[in-house]
């Protein structure tokens, strides 16, 4: 349970930075004022009107409502339900701590996470880190996709020690695969599924390769 824990803290951590860096969110930040600290205005000069605040009945357009991202458990059922007899068991907490970020949303519209974790031995445990997600309509592209798993590439592997070499692509199961080799021998796996536009990311580490079996076992 503490092996548990930990992993899916590293989760909660990490995907959000990698979503905003890959591709979802705006590329502007959005400045907010201290906690506790209202902002002042300032009183009109004698004479004058003062302006109405935005939001205000003077007809303005008020901001857009911010599209939600959902936790959707339905995304993993293009999962195997186990690998090498280890289930891959759904995280949904760990997914709607994530959907809270608002920077996610912009590209992604569902995403939902699983984890595989067999403890090991002096060698370290054997597990995978699995994430779904669905993206909006018209997202996906190969600057897209080749800027996703950059940048989820270095979040993950930032974690184990940094990347080691060049990322690969390789057929697993059919399928064209994008991996890259962390330090302590940890990889990332990428997989986009067209129908829906589902983009599978695995964090994997262990001799028994759970990223690869997960990619293996995929439905689609």
């Amino acid at each position: 349970m503490r092996r548990r824990r930990y992993v899916t803290h590293l989760v909660v951590l990490v995907l959000p930075a990698i979503l905003a860096a890959g591709g979802c969110g705006s590329s502007q930040a959005t400045l907010r004022p201290a906690q506790g600290v209202t902002p002042s205005t300032s009183a009109p000069a004698p004479g004058t009107t003062a302006t109405p605040p935005p939001n205000s009945s003077s007809g303005a357009i008020p901001s857009p409502t911010p599209r939600p991202l959902v936790v959707d458990p339905q995304l993993l059922g293009v999962l195997p339900a186990e690998i090498d007899g280890v289930a891959l068991e759904p995280d949904p907490t760990t997914a709607a701590q994530i959907a809270t970020d608002p920077t996610l949303a912009d590209d992604a519209e569902a995403i939902a996470v699983a984890l595989a974790i067999s403890p090991g031995g002096s060698a370290g445990d054997d597990l995978a880190i699995v994430n779904v997600i669905r993206l909006r309509p018209g997202v996906f592209g190969d600057a897209w996709f080749e800027r996703w798993r950059k940048t989820y590439d270095a979040g993950a592997c930032e974690v184990a020690g940094g990347l080691v070499g060049t990322p690969s692509q390789m057929v697993i199961g059919g399928r064209t695969v994008y991996v890259a080799t962390c330090a302590g021998d940890a990889h990332t796996y990428h997989v986009h599924l067209v129908d829906p536009a589902l983009i599978v990311s695995i964090t994997g580490a262990g001799a028994r390769g759970f990223g690869a079996l997960v990619v293996a076992g995929l439905a689609q």
